[in-house]
Parts: C-alpha cells; sequence; structure tokens
C-alpha cells in the first residue's frame, strides 16, 4: 500500500478516468443499479469520481497498490484522518453537479439514508474508533488476478496491529458477496429504493479463521514457508504464507516441531522456484499447470504478468484455498482429482508451451495413479512440448522413514521411485531428461551438504525432482 505524492493536475486526471471508468463499465446483478441510477453518463460519472480523487489525494488518503497502479484506494478514520474542510466543498460542489442539480442531489442523499444511518455514523455515535474503506478500485486489466485481495490484507494488517475494525460500505450484491469471501461480514443491509441497497461489511477486530478438517499436509508446508519467511535471514519469502497462517486459528504445534519436514519444504520451494522462473524466462508466455496446488503461493513469486497459471487440487482443498486467495484471469483454480481428465478438459486447448509441476503428491499415491497422471497429460496435450518437474521419493524413504508431523496427521507414504527414468517408463510418450536431487535445495540452507551431498546415499535418500519431457 503506497500513498500517492507528488502527482501533477494530468496525473489526477488520469487516475480519475480510470476509476470513473472502472465504475461507470461496472455490471450491475439483476437487484441492483447501485450508483448508475443516479449517475447517467460516462462524463457525469467522470466528473463525480474526479470530486473524489481530488480530495482524497489533497487531503493524503489516497494509495495505490505499486508503481503500476493497479488498483486505488481511499482510507478515512483513526490514523488516517478526513478530507479536508474546503476540499470537502469542492467535492460537494462537483457531486452536485454529476447528479443533476441540488434536488437530485438531496434525492441520491435521502435514499442513502432511508433506512437509518450508515455504518460509520453508528460507529461514531458509539464512540468507536475505526478505519473506513471510502473506495477501492482495481483497473479492469489487472482484475482477476489477486489486486483487490492484496489491497485488503494490506489494510487488514494494518487495522490488526492498531487493533482497530474495518468499515465499507458497497451498493451492489456481488461487490458485497467478493469482500465477504476476502474477510469481511455484513453488518447490515439498507434497502434505499427500488434496485438500491446499500450493504454495510465490517471486519472485527483479529479475526481468525477456522479449517477444522482440512488436509494437515497442507497446513503445515504453509506454515514451514510462513516461518521461514519471517526469520531476519531466510532463504525463501512468501508474503501470502505468512499472510494466511495469521488469520487461521489453528494448532501448529506438531509442525513448529517437526524440523525435517520444514527443512525439506524449505529445500524444495528454493529448488523449485528457481527451476520454474528458469523456465519462465525462456518460455514467457507459457501455460503452468501445478497439481495437487494445495495453499502453494509459487505463482506469486515467479509470475512475469504473462503466463496463464492453473491450481489444480481436491474440490475439498479448492474450497479452502478460495477463502484466502483470489485467483481468477490468468490465474485460476480448478477443483478436481489429479487423475481425473476433467482438469484437462476444463483448461481446453492452449497455445505454446507447457510446464506442469507436481511436488508432494506422487509418494501418496499408486504407481497406476502416477500413470493415469501421465497419460492425461500426454493425451489432451499431444500438440505442445510439455516440460515436467516431479517430485518424488525413493522407496528406501517411503518404507522406512518417517516425518513425525506428517505421521502423526495419518498421511502415509505409499509410493516411491528410484529414479526420474522409472517414472517416465510409465509413459511411451514421456522422455527422461535428469533428477535434480532436493540436496540442491539443502546445501543453500546448510553449506555442509556441499560435502556430504556429494555422498552417494545421501543424494540416493534425498527427494528429488524429475525433470521430464513429452
Amino acid at each position: 500500500m503506497k500513498k500517492l505524492k507528488g502527482l501533477s493536475e494530468q496525473q489526477i486526471e488520469e487516475i480519475s478516468h480510470q476509476v470513473s471508468d472502472a465504475f461507470y463499465d461496472y455490471k450491475y446483478n439483476d437487484e441492483d443499479e447501485g450508483l448508475i441510477k443516479y449517475i447517467h453518463s460516462r462524463e457525469n460519472m467522470f466528473i463525480y469520481m474526479n470530486a473524489i480523487v481530488k480530495a482524497a489525494y489533497k487531503s493524503g488518503l489516497l494509495y495505490t497498490t505499486s508503481d503500476k497502479h493497479e488498483g486505488y484506494l481511499m482510507l478515512s478514520g483513526e490514523g488516517f484522518g478526513r478530507v479536508g474542510f474546503f476540499d470537502g466543498l469542492k467535492m460537494i460542489s462537483a457531486e452536485k453537479k454529476a447528479l443533476g442539480g441540488f434536488g437530485k442531489m438531496k434525492s441520491f442523499i435521502k435514499a442513502c439514508f432511508a433506512e437509518g444511518s450508515t455504518i460509520e455514523t453508528r460507529m461514531r455515535k458509539a464512540k468507536k474508533k475505526f478505519i473506513r474503506i471510502e473506495m477501492l478500485v482495481v483497473r479492469p486489466e489487472y482484475q482477476g488476478q489477486g489486486f483487490m485481495r492484496k489491497i485488503l490484507n494490506d489494510v487488514f494488517k494494518y487495522s490488526d496491529k492498531k487493533n482497530l475494525p474495518v468499515i465499507l460500505d458497497t451498493d451492489d450484491k456481488d461487490k458485497c458477496a467478493r469482500y465477504e469471501h476476502l474477510g469481511m461480514k455484513i453488518d447490515r443491509v439498507r434497502n434505499c429504493g427500488d434496485k438500491f441497497h446499500m450493504y454495510d461489511l465490517i471486519r472485527d477486530i483479529g479475526e481468525k479463521k477456522n479449517i477444522s478438517g482440512v488436509p494437515e499436509t497442507m497446513i503445515q508446508t504453509l506454515y514451514a514457508r510462513a516461518k521461514e519467511s519471517k526469520k531476519k535471514k531466510h532463504f525463501i519469502y512468501d508474503e501470502q504464507a505468512i499472510d494466511i497462517v495469521s488469520k487461521l486459528d489453528y494448532d501448529f504445534t506438531k509442525a513448529d516441531k517437526d524440523m525435517k519436514m520444514s527443512s525439506g519444504v524449505i529445500a524444495r520451494t528454493i529448488m523449485l522456484d528457481k527451476m520454474v522462473k528458469e523456465y519462465i524466462s525462456k518460455h514467457q508466455e507459457a501455460t503452468v499447470i501445478n497439481i495437487a496446488c494445495g495453499m502453494d503461493t509459487r505463482v506469486y513469486r515467479v509470475d512475469n504478468a504473462k503466463i496463464r497459471w492453473y491450481n489444480i487440487d481436491l474440490p475439498e482443498t479448492i474450497n479452502i484455498r478460495k477463502r484466502f486467495l483470489d485467483e481468477e484471469g490468468r490465474i485460476k483454480m480448478i477443483a478436481c482429482s489429479a487423475m481425473d481428465e476433467k482438469w484437462a478438459d476444463e483448461i481446453g486447448t492452449v497455445e505454446g508451451d507447457v510446464l506442469v509441476v507436481i511436488e508432494g503428491l506422487t509418494m501418496y499415491l499408486s504407481e497406476p495413479d502416477v500413470k493415469k497422471i501421465l497419460d492425461i497429460i500426454s493425451g489432451h496435450f499431444s500438440n505442445n512440448n510439455v516440460t515436467l518437474f516431479i517430485e518424488f521419493m525413493s522407496p528406501f524413504v517411503v518404507k522406512r522413514i518417517k516425518e513425525k508431523s506428517i505421521d502423526q496427521s495419518g498421511a502415509k507414504f505409499t509410493w516411491g521411485a528410484s529414479s526420474g527414468k522409472e517414472i517416465a517408463a510409465l509413459s511411451e510418450k514421456i522422455s527422461f531428461v535428469e533428477d535434480r536431487s532436493l540436496v540442491e535445495g539443502m546445501e543453500v540452507m546448510y553449506p555442509v551438504y556441499k560435502v556430504i551431498g556429494k555422498i552417494k546415499p545421501v543424494r540416493n535418500i534425498s527427494n528429488k525432482i524429475a525433470v521430464l519431457r513429452k
């Protein structure tokens, strides 16, 4: 979240156009007409939003996501202040013009208060402190890429530090549903007239999400990345993992004590982040398919704003993922078993190169399961050049080694391979390229592995990433 400063009048006007176009072009649901009921032209919408943007900017209340200005945010309340008096007068004057004169402006205000006071008014009467989101806009070309969630998460982080609730109101049922999905709750729905409702929402102080019943292996690997990222000298940094873990009502005691599991997760993350980045640098418009994604957030560390990325997992896992990550557009979720051809059908025909990443899965499957996945890939993407990065475990580890937190969760290792050649042999259309030992990741974390990692039994016992091609 970056406060906008030093803008010229032309730059402010450009932002106003971006904001007003986003509002004017929004497709309301059948039950709501929202602001469009009172502002009937693009020109008047610009006048209205320009007044708000100018007042917000001059009062120091206007923020953006980054130097790319993917979205905009206007905040008020505790720690932010309010629109200045004279800027407020100018805003009211412009809004009156946009709404078609004093009479229509009066009707608009009367409608907004038809069923009583707003959530802001009620909070002020109760003498409660709060942070208010006055405006949140993601530019159309950046929608569906998680920026709305990112903006809200930045606000939530600040509100948690200050121990304050966050409030807002919106004029559309679908917008309201999106805010609910991203962590807010409906406080009240105000009926402001025919096809005009105002939805008051609030996020209370320090709300945690209960995720009882989800696969523990998924949560433990997420926690391992968050824990590593919070270290002063971290080897990976996963902002999303930190944020998600902070919102969970969950006992991480088992994962916190299982150093072997944590080290393996971080070593794997170091390696696959590097391998996927290298692949994307050479295939900048590729399609990446992340099978058994769990709560993996790699796409946000390697994204080049061009790739198409599909996160695939079982429906129960995707349902949990959707509570924390907003993925549409280039980045999508598909709720489906890896062994079900429906995920490939949902992706459909793709152009260009394809990368398939499978981590933390094969050791829980059977050989026929692995073969089935390879057959789906080679059959559906027969006209594409496909590269596969598949993590696998040695048969020795499957039979004899246990990771404490994984074992206590009830998950069991069931299948392994001595080499990626054995995996490639399961499909006549797949060829072996090389095996990459997770020792490479361990070497980054623990330099001693540069020595002991050369010992053949050590390298053989470590999980590997098979690099395969179709």
